[in-house]
C-alpha cells in the first residue's frame, strides 16, 4: 500500500471539501437572512389585518434584503482587507525566499570555482616543493635519510639512545639554507623547535618540557626535514615516478584528504587498528597499502584516481566487482535509495540539491555497509540524507559511473548542437563503458527524468540536476581539467536527461 500517495489523495479531497463547505456557508447565510426578512414582513402584514399587497410586500422585502446584505458586506469588509494584506505579505516573503535561494546557488557556484582555484594553487605549490626536493636530492649525492629522524626531520625521542650518531649524520647531510631557499636571507629569522619530552603523568608532578635539548642537532636538520617529508613512498602511500617527481593528478580536489601515512589521498586507516600513527608524526606509521600499490596510470602519466577497495567494502569498491559480489545487476544501495526517493521525495523542493545531515548520512552509509537491504523507509529519516548517501556512493567509485574511457567522447558529443547528430554520438560514447556502468547510468538517468517531470513542485530542472550530478558521476583523469571542463560536464549530463528516451531506447 502506497501510504504517501494515500495521504496526498486524502489532503486533496480535504481541500476540496473545505472549499465546498465555505461556499455552502455563504449560501446558507444569504438564505437565512432572506427567510428572516420574509417572515418579519409576513408577520407584520398578518398583524395589521389589512389586505395583502403582493407587489408592495415584494418591494419591501427586496429593499430590506439588500440593506441586510450591505450590512453583512460592511462587517466582512475589514476581514477581507486583512486577508488580502496577509496574502500580499506572503507573496513578498515567497519572492524574498526565491531571491535568497538564487543567491545561495550563486554563492555555491562561486565557492566551487574558488575550490578549483585552490586546487590549482595547491598543485603549483606541490610542484615547487618537488623541484626543491629534486635539486636537494641531486646536491646531497643520494645519501639516505637518517632513520633517527621522522618524515619532517624531527628527532624522535624513542631513538635518543645514540645522540652522537644523530649529530654525525646531521653534519654529513645538512645543506645550506641559502642553497635550498634562495630568498631565505630576506625572510625573518626562523625559530627552531625540538620535539617535546614524553612525560609519565602517572608518576608525580609532570616535568616541564626541555626546549633546549638537542637544539643544535635539529638546527642542522632544517633542510633535511623538507627532504624527509617526501621520502619513503612505500611508507607514505604517495606514487613516485621514475624521475623522482610525485604524481597526485587524477583525483577530485574535494576527495583529497590528509590521512595517516599519506600526503595526498583518501585511503582509510588500517582496519587492524594502528591507533598510534598520526600523519607524518609517527616513525612506525602504516596505511595498509602494499609497497608499490600505486594504481593504474593514464596516457598522460597521471594517476587513474582512487585505489579500489575490496568488493566486500561498499563505498570505494569497483562497480563491476561490487555487482558481481552482490550477484545483482544494480547495487542494492542504488535501487533502495532511488525507490525511497520516488516514494516520498519526488515533490520535495530541491531534491538532490539540498544536503542531508552528516550524522544521518553516516548512519545510512554504515547501514548499507553492513546490510545491502538496510531499511531507510523510516519517515524520521530525512530524504535529503538518503540522496546525499547515494551521491556519496557515486563520488567514491574509483572509476566514475561515466568511466574515463567515455569521458572525452561524451563531452565532445555534448558540444554538437543538432539533435540528429548528437544522440548517436552520445550513444557511441556510452558504448565504451562496461555493461555494469551502462546499466546503472540508464537506471539513474530514467529516475532523474521522472524527477524532472515534477519540476513544478521540486524546482529541479535538467539544468539544476546537471549542476548537481556532473561532478558526481563523471570526472577527468587529470585534476587540471576539472575547472576547464565544468561547463562541458554540465552540458553532457543535461543532454543525457533531455534525450534519455532516444539514448536509452533499447
Amino acid at each position: 500500500m502506497d501510504t504517501s500517495a494515500d495521504i496526498k489523495h486524502a489532503n486533496t479531497e480535504l481541500r476540496e471539501k473545505r472549499s465546498t463547505m465555505a461556499f455552502l456557508d455563504t449560501q446558507r447565510e444569504m438564505v437565512v437572512r432572506e427567510l428572516e426578512i420574509m417572515t418579519e414582513h409576513l408577520t407584520r402584514a398578518k398583524e395589521s389585518n389589512k389586505p395583502l399587497d403582493i407587489s408592495q410586500l415584494k418591494s419591501e422585502i427586496l429593499q430590506d434584503f439588500a440593506h441586510s446584505l450591505q450590512k453583512l458586506k460592511d462587517s466582512l469588509g475589514s476581514q477581507i482587507e486583512d486577508l488580502v494584506h496577509k496574502r500580499n505579505e506572503l507573496t513578498d516573503d515567497i519572492s524574498n525566499l526565491i531571491q535568497v535561494k538564487d543567491k545561495g546557488l550563486q554563492e555555491f557556484e562561486s565557492l566551487s570555482s574558488k575550490n578549483l582555484q585552490l586546487a590549482e594553487l595547491n598543485n603549483q605549490l606541490v610542484s615547487g616543493i618537488q623541484d626543491l626536493y629534486k635539486s636537494q636530492n641531486s646536491k646531497s649525492g643520494g645519501i639516505e635519510r637518517s632513520p633517527l629522524t621522522n618524515g619532517l626531520g624531527i628527532y624522535n625521542g624513542s631513538n635518543r639512545g645514540d645522540m652522537s650518531s644523530l649529530h654525525s649524520s646531521s653534519l654529513q647531510e645538512s645543506t645550506s639554507l641559502h642553497d635550498l631557499l634562495p630568498h631565505a636571507a630576506d625572510a625573518e629569522p626562523a625559530t627552531v623547535l625540538t620535539a617535546p619530552q614524553v612525560v609519565n603523568i602517572r608518576k608525580g608532578q609532570p616535568k616541564k618540557f626541555n626546549w633546549k635539548k638537542g637544539s643544535s642537532g635539529l638546527a642542522k636538520n632544517v633542510t633535511k626535514g623538507l627532504k624527509g617529508a617526501f621520502a619513503g613512498n612505500n611508507d607514505r602511500g604517495v606514487p613516485i615516478k621514475a624521475d623522482g617527481s610525485y604524481d597526485i593528478t587524477g583525483m577530485p580536489y574535494s576527495q583529497m584528504q590528509a590521512g595517516p601515512g599519506a600526503i595526498m589521498g583518501d585511503q582509510p586507516l588500517n582496519r587492524a587498528g594502528d591507533a598510534k600513527s598520526f600523519g607524518f608524526f609517527s616513525s612506525n606509521q602504516k596505511n595498509g597499502l602494499k609497497p608499490g600499490a600505486q594504481g593504474a596510470h593514464g596516457k598522460n602519466g597521471s594517476s587513474s584516481n582512487l585505489l579500489a577497495e575490496n568488493p566486500s567494502v561498499l563505498f570505494g569498491s569497483d562497480l563491476r566487482e561490487r555487482c558481481d559480489y552482490e550477484k545483482r545487476v544494480l547495487p542494492s544501495i542504488v535501487t533502495h535509495c532511488v525507490e525511497e526517493v520516488e516514494k516520498r521525495g519526488m515533490d520535495m523542493e530541491g531534491i538532490y540539491r539540498k544536503s542531508g545531515g552528516s550524522g544521518q548520512v553516516k548512519l545510512i552509509q554504515q547501514g548499507f555497509e553492513k546490510d545491502g537491504a538496510y531499511d531507510i523507509s523510516d519517515p524520521d529519516l530525512d530524504i535529503h540524507a538518503v540522496t546525499s548517501a547515494l551521491k556519496q556512493y557515486f563520488r567514491k567509485l574509483p572509476n566514475p559511473l561515466i568511466t574515463y574511457e567515455a569521458y572525452d567522447p561524451l563531452l565532445e558529443a555534448a558540444q554538437i548542437t543538432e539533435k540528429e547528430k548528437q544522440v548517436p554520438a552520445i550513444k557511441a560514447a556510452l558504448e565504451a563503458m562496461p555493461q555494469a556502468h551502462h546499466d546503472v547510468l540508464e537506471y539513474l538517468v530514467q529516475h532523474l527524468c521522472r524527477v524532472v517531470k515534477q519540476e513544478s513542485e521540486n524546482l529541479m530542472t535538467p539544468l539544476n540536476l546537471s549542476v548537481v550530478f556532473a561532478p558526481t558521476i563523471l570526472r577527468p583523469l587529470s585534476i587540471e581539467r576539472e575547472m576547464s571542463d565544468m561547463q562541458a560536464q554540465r552540458m553532457a549530463v543535461q543532454a543525457l536527461l533531455e534525450h534519455a528516451d532516444s539514448i536509452f531506447e533499447n
